[in-house]
């Protein structure tokens, strides 16, 4: 009698899942998603008639013309850039739920700048949700609207 090369099984095998990674990070898991993931799902939740990946060479091209850095804070992304000395513009991706997302506000403002020797943050957005999260934060941080939107300020 001659055996099979190969084993043959008689239970279902267990699904090993796709080489791709996952569409979304399930933020009950309490995992860490990779940078460009979580600003290609916020990108896509946010302004969903753009290409996430236009936004990732948007995001590439600040890095390299104008300074830009990626900070990863748990499932959010900052974005902070050079506008002066001490004065950077910061953009904010994630995927974390809004309480999580002001707490890394307000964890950049009150340590991360102040230690890399910020003295001014600004940021902008034309979305009152967003107004309504920089007021949660509970720092004493300047809106004023302009024709294009917010715009926040905060000296640290």
């Amino acid at each position: 009698m001659v055996t099979p090369a190969e084993p043959v099984l008689k239970t279902k095998m267990e699904d090993m899942g796709s080489l791709k990674a996952p569409r979304s990070v399930p933020q009950s898991k309490g995992k860490k998603a990779h940078l460009l993931e979580i600003i290609v799902q916020s990108a896509a939740r946010e302004m969903p008639n753009v290409d996430p990946n236009k936004v990732i060479e948007a995001v590439g091209m600040k890095v390299q013309k104008e300074g830009a850095r990626l900070i990863q804070m748990g499932n959010t992304v900052l974005m902070i850039t050079p506008k002066g000395p001490g004065v950077i513009e910061l953009h904010t991706s994630s995927i974390d739920s809004p309480e999580e997302i002001v707490k890394q506000w307000r964890t950049f403002l009150t340590k991360t700048a102040k230690s890399m020797g910020i003295k001014k943050v600004l940021s902008y957005s034309n979305s009152p949700a967003i107004t309504r999260l920089v007021q949660k934060v509970g720092l004493p941080i300047k809106i004023s609207q302009t024709p294009q939107g917010f715009r926040y300020e905060m000296d640290i």
